[in-house]
């Protein structure tokens, strides 16, 4: 924990001094966080995601999807974004659920700078144990779709930092968002970036959300009431380096946060939720297809109840029952 903090303020005191360094453009944002089932994001997206996922607790791990400007005469563009997961420890016991975060992206191109998509999202899980070591079926389900507004350059700030930013606005159609009388979700994704050398990048990412419900509070899985969602924000330093036009490897340290609303006709106070998010990658290219494959580390730092308290654990990196096997895979027509 000592060491991924100090690697934070380290790469926050690199990332915000003055030496001047030259700013890659072509960068583009990620797809949410994916959340495990039973919680949750995502995801992230990702992502985290999530955000959409059937429980909700966005991973947080979020992701960086390689979304470069198609140089096609049409102004339209189309993809395809996979995230399987799957929990290490379940995994090295034969009965892991491998969980895929999906969507396809129709793009169409605004200009040189921007460009709106629209990502309907979707869910696959194989049967086995999910992250709470509970046995679960197979399962397709629907996510929230979203529509995005994104641009590559924002702004040049001082000392070469390049800013770029998207903006999504969410469509309620999966189970869990109409269970939680979710009207809307919106949500900003801000990337800070700064090219230190030729092949290595730091980038601080941003992504505040909030969420519009119809009520404050619904019920659990278990017939309790529970406050939902009214906002959270995913932040993260991610240190990169490119070691060929093909291979790269990168690091992420940040926190995600999560508030929910206080129902008082029920008793129930606001809650907020803090993970510690940490993953280690390394991503592939084949022509239009990408891989980015490695581990996630998601941690939870508060709890509230007398008995998770009791049942908490002390903060430690590489716990097996928190950590995730990762692939991303993404493929441009």
């Amino acid at each position: 924990m000592i060491r991924a903090l100090g690697f934070s303020v380290l790469a926050l005191s690199i990332f915000f001094g003055s030496l001047p360094q030259t700013w890659a453009q072509d960068e583009s944002m990620g797809s949410p966080l994916p959340m495990q089932q039973g919680t949750v994001s995502t995801g992230t997206e990702t992502p985290t995601e999530d955000l959409a996922l059937p429980a909700e607790r966005r991973p947080l791990v979020p992701l960086t999807e390689q979304d470069q400007q198609s140089r096609k005469y049409s102004p339209f563009s189309f993809s395809y974004f996979n995230w399987a997961t799957v929990n290490a420890k379940n995994y090295r016991e034969g009965e892991g659920q491998i969980s895929t975060y999906n969507f396809v992206s129709v793009d169409y191109r605004l200009n040189y700078d921007s460009k709106v998509s629209f990502r309907p999202v979707f869910f696959i899980s194989s049967a086995g144990k999910d992250f709470f070591g509970e046995q679960a079926d197979a399962e397709v389900a629907l996510g929230d779709a979203y529509l995005q507004y994104f641009h590559y350059n924002l702004a040049l700030l001082p000392g070469d930092i390049g800013l770029l930013g998207a903006f999504r606005v969410y469509l309620p159609l999966s189970d869990a968002s109409k269970e939680n009388k979710l009207l809307t979700r919106v949500q900003a994704r801000l990337l800070f970036t700064r090219q230190m050398t030729r092949s290595i990048e730091l980038a601080y990412h941003l992504y505040p959300g909030y969420y519009v419900v119809a009520q404050r509070g619904t019920l659990n899985n278990f017939g309790a009431a529970k406050g939902n969602k009214q906002a959270d924000l995913e932040q993260y330093i991610e240190l990169s380096e490119r070691v060929s036009t093909q291979l790269g490897f990168s690091q992420r340290v940040g926190f995600t946060h999560e508030w929910k609303y206080d129902v008082p006709s029920q008793n129930i106070a606001s809650k907020r939720d803090e993970f510690l998010n940490v993953s280690l990658m390394a991503s592939y290219s084949l022509g239009p297809v990408n891989f980015r494959a490695g581990l996630i580390n998601d941690i939870k730092l508060r709890e509230f109840s007398a008995s998770a308290k009791a049942k908490q654990k002390p903060l430690k990196l590489g716990r097996e029952e928190e950590l995730q096997y990762s692939l991303m895979t993404s493929v441009r027509f």
